[in-house]
Order: C-alpha cells, then sequence, then structure tokens
C-alpha cells in the first residue's frame, strides 16, 4: 500500500501543477480579452502612441528641416556640377584638338621654339663643319650627323606628333563613352545636359533617391519622391541627412573631375608648346634627360 501511494503521489502533483497552470494561462487570455475588447483601454494606447509621435514630429521638425534644406542646396550644387563636368570633358578631351591643338597662340608659341631650334640645328652643323676643316674633331662625326639630321625631320613634326598621341587617348575616351551615354559625340547639348554625369547619377541611385531616372520605383509618389515626414519623422529625417551626405561626396568629387580635366588640358597645352624639346635630346646630349622627362609626362598626361 505504501509502494502504491507513492507511485500515486506525484502524479496527483502533476496534474494539480498542471491545472494551476491553465487556470493562470485561462486568467491571462481573459485578461487580454477584456484589455483588447475594453474602449478605454483602446483610447488610452491610442493617446499615447499620438502624443508620442507628435512629439517626434516637434522634435524633429528643426533637424529635419536643415537636412531638407541642406539636400535641396546640395541637389543644386550637384546639377552645377554635373553640367560643369560634362561641359569639361565635351570641350576639354572631345573637342581638344578643336579649341587647343589648332589654336593660334599655341601655333604662334610652338612656331617660335621650332624656329629657335632650327637655328641652334643650324650652327651645329656649321660647328660640324669648321671641326671636320680643321680636322679637329672630338667626337664620331658619322653619329652626330644622323642624329642632327634626324633631329632636323622630327623637329617640324613634334607638335603633329604629339597631337596625334593626344587624339589616340581621347579617341579612345570617345569609344569608352559612346558605350555608356546615348548622346552622340557631336550634340554638344546632349551631352552637357545629359552627359556623363546624368549617368553617374543614376548607376549610383542618386537620382532614384531623389525620385527621377529610370531606376525610380513605382512606390515613390509625390514631388521628388514623395517624402512624407508627418507619417514618418524619423525615416524622412535620416533619408535627408542620408542624402545630403551622398550628394555632397558625389559633388566633391565631380568637382574634382572638372579640375583634373582642367590641369590636363593645361598640361598637354604646355607640352605640345615645349614639343621641340621632346626631340632635341636626341641630337643633344645635354637635353636628353629634360627630353625623357617631356616624353614621361606627354603619355601620363595624355
Amino acid at each position: 500500500e505504501g509502494k502504491k501511494w507513492c507511485d500515486t503521489e506525484p502524479a496527483t502533483n502533476t496534474s494539480a501543477a498542471t491545472t494551476d497552470s491553465n487556470a493562470s494561462t485561462g486568467d491571462s487570455d481573459t485578461a487580454t480579452a477584456e484589455d483588447e475588447g475594453n474602449p478605454l483601454k483602446q483610447v488610452g494606447d491610442a493617446i499615447v502612441g499620438g502624443v508620442t509621435h507628435v512629439g517626434l514630429v516637434v522634435f524633429l521638425a528643426p533637424v529635419a528641416a536643415i537636412s531638407f534644406v541642406i539636400l535641396a542646396f546640395t541637389s543644386f550644387l550637384l546639377t552645377l556640377a554635373g553640367i560643369l563636368f560634362n561641359w569639361s570633358l565635351t570641350y576639354l578631351v572631345f573637342n581638344f584638338g578643336v579649341y587647343f591643338g589648332n589654336s593660334t597662340g599655341l601655333l604662334l608659341a610652338w612656331g617660335i621654339l621650332r624656329d629657335f631650334g632650327n637655328i641652334i640645328l643650324l650652327f651645329g652643323f656649321v660647328y660640324m663643319g669648321i671641326q671636320t676643316i680643321l680636322n679637329i674633331n672630338h667626337f664620331d662625326v658619322g653619329k652626330t650627323l644622323s642624329r642632327l639630321v634626324i633631329f632636323a625631320v622630327l623637329l617640324n613634326f613634334s607638335l603633329f606628333i604629339s597631337e596625334a598621341i593626344i587624339d589616340v587617348t581621347n579617341g579612345l575616351t570617345s569609344a569608352l563613352y559612346s558605350q555608356m551615354s546615348n548622346c552622340v559625340i557631336t550634340d554638344t547639348n546632349c551631352m552637357i545636359n545629359n552627359g556623363v554625369s546624368t549617368e553617374i547619377f543614376d548607376r549610383a541611385g542618386i537620382m532614384s533617391a531623389l525620385g527621377f531616372g529610370t531606376q525610380s520605383g513605382p512606390e515613390q509618389t509625390g514631388s521628388g519622391g514623395g517624402s512624407n515626414y508627418f507619417a514618418n519623422p524619423i525615416g524622412e529625417t535620416l533619408k535627408f541627412l542620408g542624402l545630403s551626405i551622398l550628394i555632397t561626396t558625389a559633388f566633391v568629387v565631380l568637382i574634382a573631375g572638372v579640375f583634373l580635366l582642367l590641369s590636363r588640358a593645361i598640361h598637354l597645352t604646355f607640352l605640345m608648346v615645349v614639343s621641340p624639346i621632346g626631340f632635341a635630346g636626341m641630337a643633344v646630349p645635354w637635353l636628353e634627360k629634360m627630353a625623357q622627362e617631356w616624353w614621361d609626362s606627354l603619355i601620363k598626361q595624355a
């Protein structure tokens, strides 16, 4: 009998615990149901949620307003930077030969240096003749004469050769550009208003974030991407701040690209003017190092 009592007692306790647990669960469900069905409770939750939402709207309003103003200002600067970058690419790369390579000032400056080089070349031939007549040669006449002849020929084609190298690199740029843009190289207006910068904005998602471009989804409604600050103050404030940072970064990149293209055009123009020096090293030993620097600079800038 004692054994039977020991075997049955835990079962009784377990059953009691289960009964208590079910009772507690039932009470909890009953309380929850009562809360859900209590209109006062619902009104109180709505008031608390509304007050919290209004507090967020009021508290974040200055931050959102400042962020929106910064976003509008940076968007305006980005638009100007994009147009300026397209203009630089159009006139400083694709039309470099028209506005720089064949400009009157460049041809005049190069002609002066070419004539000066021809004068030095003439004195070199005279000096070699005197050395040969007096039989006081201190150098290999045949080797020196061949270098002078090569220099005399290339000197007058130095501008053409340097322009050919620059045109090849610009032509490669034009080929790459035609693969990423719908604008034709000869259509200047399209290249300036809808050029590389527009493609960069669209591929980077800036146009889509602002509610424009080919990547804009149907979920974006309203002007400028359908911003609704009162419905989602935290999300819209973070959106304004994030877009401001992204647009500012893009603006800095494009302005740096403009200065890079401008520096390249100025540098290449100077190199074309002094192009006779690049070939003078073939005949004048003490100009050989300077000529090598000229070639290195021309290849890198082009």
